[in-house]
């Protein structure tokens, strides 16, 4: 009879995180700077602030984590005291 094995917590945390990814759109610097209406060298000078990842010399932003950096950068005209 075969043995059955356990498989480890992150295992499933790696399937959803790849799954997530299938359906991810990716964007590049040009892109990115596209659609934010600034210079790519803009996005270039600010990239550590920006989701992003690298691979190789390439860089590329995920749109949605984009989307959620940039609402979070949005000035809401609250204070801190309010």
């Amino acid at each position: 009879m075969p043995r059955l094995q356990v498989v480890p917590e992150w295992f499933f945390i790696l399937i959803r995180v790849v799954q997530s990814m299938d359906s991810m759109e990716w964007l590049t610097i040009q892109q990115t700077a596209d659609l934010l209406q600034v210079s790519s060298a803009t996005i270039r000078r600010h990239i550590e602030d920006i989701p992003h990842i690298r691979i190789g010399t390439q860089i590329r932003i995920p749109k949605n984590y984009l989307q959620g950096w940039v609402d979070a950068q949005l000035f809401t005209g609250e204070t801190k005291d309010e």
